[in-house]
């Protein structure tokens, strides 16, 4: 693919901070329903068990302790094959997974951030685990992109990667069944989070505050572009990291191809003069810096622009 070096002015207008409607792929719901996004049930009612702890021995796939927990068994990797086949044949808006070579259980995705929301182009990695006796048990998924353990990205995304969904097993609700649910439910339920307003992602822990939407929307609108499109795509840029190949191509191309949304972006953002966000949920203040991201962001797009036209890929996000 051939990719011309001028930079056209972007017919698309960063929709998030114009208040556009979001795409009506992205769905909108609580983080009960997304667990049980494909199962018809009624799960919209807010969960008030806060204080619920998962097993920290099971939830991360990255743990030592899951490099030695037994062989997959026959019927988990037909499922796990067929579940991917499924994928691929119908993709998840905004989603690529691709799964490791030599251990089809474990798998590399990446999520793209939703037209409309506050996570807009930016590219959030994860990897997901296949248990040996998947589907019996759901599989285990942590969030990599989290500005080294620093930056919550919603409410029900820690720092440390844990991604807290009832499907996971790490949040109270309908839980994993084998019967209905796959890797395209997991896949749906992730994308679900990336709401227009993750503020209300889950309802049960913003009950009396008051409404700070709008000032967590600026917070991680900032952490998307530093972190979220920043970090990735220097990660990507380097050869020495754990990106896999197919999504170092996904985020390559995709920078370039959103390159005038992101600058428009910090620029309306900068006339707005904000100085400063808060995370409500993890007490965390940053200063907004978009001085230093926009200069970052032109100079990755010159490094990206010069690499050989081989780095893209002819697949693409949805």
């Amino acid at each position: 693919m051939k990719i011309s070096r001028t930079r056209a002015a972007s017919k698309k207008s960063p929709s998030y901070v114009n208040r556009t409607s979001p795409d009506s792929s992205v769905r909108h719901v609580t983080v009960q329903t997304a667990a049980m996004a494909t199962t018809g049930e009624d799960a919209t009612s807010d969960v008030e068990e806060v204080n619920f702890t998962p097993d920290l021995n099971f939830w991360d796939p990255t743990a030592p302790r899951q490099l030695n927990v037994g062989t997959p068994s026959d019927q988990c990797l037909q499922k796990v094959r067929r579940d991917i086949l499924d994928v691929y044949a119908l993709p998840v808006s905004g989603v690529v997974i691709t799964p490791v070579e030599k251990d089809v259980t474990r798998i590399h995705g990446l999520l793209l951030g939703p037209p409309g929301t506050p996570y807009e182009g930016g590219f959030f990695r994860f990897v997901l685990k296949c248990p040996p006796d998947f589907p019996a048990r759901p599989p285990l998924v942590k969030l990599l992109t989290t500005g080294d353990g620093q930056v919550r990205f919603a409410p029900n995304l820690n720092e440390d990667g844990m991604i807290c969904l009832s499907l996971l097993g790490t949040w109270p609700g309908p839980v994993w069944n084998s019967s209905v649910h796959s890797l395209r439910t997991v896949l749906i339920a992730l994308q679900s989070i990336m709401t227009d307003e993750p503020y209300h992602n889950v309802p049960s822990l913003v009950k009396g505050r008051t409404d700070d939407t709008e000032a967590y929307n600026d917070y991680l609108l900032h952490e998307t572009l530093r972190v979220a499109v920043g970090d990735e795509v220097e990660a990507a840029l380097d050869p020495a990291s754990s990106y896999a190949p197919e999504l170092r191509k996904v985020v390559l191309r995709t920078f370039v191809e959103m390159y005038d949304t992101y600058v428009e972006t910090v620029r309306i953002q900068m006339e707005r003069m904000l100085r400063e966000g808060t995370d409500p949920f993890g007490g965390r203040t940053i200063r907004f810096e978009y001085d230093d991201i926009l200069t970052r962001l032109r100079s990755l797009y010159d490094i990206v622009f010069d690499l050989n036209e081989t780095v893209f890929s002819d697949r693409v996000v949805d």
